[in-house]
């Protein structure tokens, strides 16, 4: 009698089903994004939006962000003044109480990434394989490799998963940089969208201080 013994394909596949994966990333665009918070200081108006990793789908660093105790708001800043806003010299933000600054886009990017060489733990499946044991009357007589499954399966998942979260990683550091606030100015009539990245941030409240001394100067 012959029996297919598949207890290191089941293996296989719990360690695949219970591991973590790695996570791709789907651009913010704060332009495309409709805002509700609204909060005003001489003349600049800021309109925002929270949680907006988890709004498209990007789970993989929503946990980064709470393990790293930091949070990523897109924003949309109206200059209803006469005079060119400076953010990173006339703006000043709050989250509640407490005044913050965003965190430049590499730094932002260091706490947020997934790790890629962990994925490399996946090679571990490479001694997998597909075996064939015979049995006469209940004995053991004979087991044969009849596929060696680790050879594909655990090469090929350590490939995916490094490129998929090192793609996932550019991408998130191209709309941090692309969409940074710091250093950038705003004409009078314009609007800037943009990312904030607040750190030890949480879900409160966002808002913003344009001092008069700041604006009077450029007059």
């Amino acid at each position: 009698m012959r029996t297919f013994f598949t207890k290191t394909l089941a293996f296989a596949s719990a360690v695949i089903l219970l591991s973590s994966c790695a996570g791709s990333y789907k651009s913010i665009t704060p332009e495309n994004m409709h805002y509700e918070v609204k909060s005003e200081s001489n003349g600049v108006v800021l309109q925002y939006r929270l949680g907006v990793l988890g709004e498209h789908g990007n789970k993989k660093y929503v946990k980064k962000e709470s393990k790293n105790f930091i949070k990523v708001a897109a924003v949309k800043l109206t200059n209803n003044t006469a005079n060119t806003i400076d953010v990173s010299n006339d703006v000043k933000f709050f989250s509640g109480p407490n005044q913050f600054s965003s965190l430049e886009p590499k730094l932002a990017h260091a706490r947020l990434k997934q790790s890629v060489p962990i994925y490399l733990l996946y090679t571990l499946l490479t001694p997998l394989r597909l075996s064939e044991t015979t049995y006469v009357n209940g004995i053991k007589q004979e087991t044969r490799v009849i596929f060696p499954v680790g050879l594909i399966v655990g090469p090929g998942i350590t490939l995916y998963n490094m490129i998929t979260a090192g793609t996932a990683n550019n991408k998130l550091l191209s709309d941090l940089q692309k969409y940074s606030v710091l250093n950038k100015q705003i004409a009078p009539g314009e609007t800037l969208h943009g990312i904030v990245v607040i750190p030890n941030g949480g879900y409160n409240p966002l808002s913003i201080k344009v001092g008069e001394e700041e604006l009077q100067t450029k007059q």
